[in-house]
């Protein structure tokens, strides 16, 4: 049996960071096999194109996998702080990639967007695309 003395902590959010765990550790175990696939292939001079893509389809799994331990991490700091009559099934949505920016009641899949927009770089990209400079 579970126990919480603090009576801090959101179990669903806490099952949600397990979950993106397990995902991340998956697609941390799949990319390096498609990368090592595809370096293996590599070195046999034969199949370059599949070489190519076997590694480049590792990496976006390797990113992947990263990304989601980011998620888990941050879901059960936030988890451990938040009492059981926080949980709601918006926790489910942190599974989604970036969806630790929205499960909760205050946030916003619109403030996440605006949140992004405000960065220096995406600031840079829209004055070059409202002045007509980035063709």
């Amino acid at each position: 049996m579970v126990s919480d003395p603090s009576g801090l902590i959101n179990y669903l959010k806490s099952i949600v960071s397990i979950l993106n765990g397990i995902i991340g550790a998956t697609n941390i175990g799949s990319g390096a096999a498609f990368v090592v696939t595809g370096a293996g292939i590599g070195a046999t001079g034969v199949a370059a194109p599949f070489s190519i893509a076997s590694i480049a389809y590792g990496v976006f799994k390797l990113n992947a996998g990263i990304a989601a331990l980011r998620r888990a991490k941050q879901q059960f700091k936030e988890s451990i702080k938040e009492c059981p009559s926080d949980a709601t099934f918006r926790n489910l949505l942190g599974l989604l990639p970036f969806g630790q920016n929205f499960d909760d009641k205050g946030e916003t899949i619109q403030d996440y967007g605006q949140s992004l927009l405000n960065k220096p770089a995406a600031r840079l990209i829209i004055e070059l695309l409202t002045y007509g400079e980035f063709k």
